[in-house]
């Protein structure tokens, strides 16, 4: 008997070790997973500052041929083109990619314009709302377009269909923009 109880003391020792053993394993892969999820939020942080560079690229790269661009595409004359928040009533605020306010048909109108890479479906959908927003604080016409290096398809249909934003791939704004222009009423 008391060779037994020493086996099982001995048992009990062993898998005591083997739980701090564990316990210090598991302390480790811990400070491992918590060093990879900063790793992560780092990384995430990276790309959307990539993505927004890319952004801001595509925006710079239009501005100078915003006023051609909209006079002839929508024949409107432009009085101001900039990058710009519209800040409404309520303290909430919209940044704008590209803003235009012109005049068509002497109407004051706007036409707000939003830069993506590869705009996806929650790009559309979230410019969408903003061009509501805007159209109900101005009470006057708004004009959306979107402009990206390429779009799929299917965003392209999903934009003109369900939201009447007109889509442009960088080229052919500035293509629309070096046409000869029309002359405006």
């Amino acid at each position: 008997m008391a060779e037994a109880q020493k086996r099982t003391e001995a048992r009990v020792d062993a898998l005591a070790a083997k739980m701090e053993e564990l316990a210090e394993a598991q302390r480790k892969t811990e400070e491992v997973v918590q060093l990879l999820v900063s790793d992560v939020n780092d990384l995430k942080k990276q790309v959307g500052g990539l993505s927004m560079v890319v952004g801001y690229g595509i925006e710079d790269k239009l501005i100078p041929y915003m006023e051609d661009f909209v006079h002839n595409f929508y024949n409107v004359k432009a009085m101001e083109v900039e990058r710009k928040f519209i800040q409404y009533d309520n303290g909430n605020y919209d940044e704008v990619n590209l803003y235009i306010k012109g005049n068509k048909n002497n109407n004051e109108v706007f036409i707000i314009g939003e830069c993506k890479a590869q705009p996806g479906k929650k790009d559309i959908d979230r410019f969408a709302k903003m061009l509501a927003r805007i159209k109900n604080y101005y009470k006057k016409e708004v004009y959306g377009f979107i402009v990206g290096y390429i779009f799929h398809p299917e965003m392209e249909k999903y934009c003109k269909e369900r939201y009447e934003i007109d889509v442009f791939k960088t080229y052919e704004v500035e293509r629309i923009a070096s046409q000869k222009k029309k002359k405006i009423k």
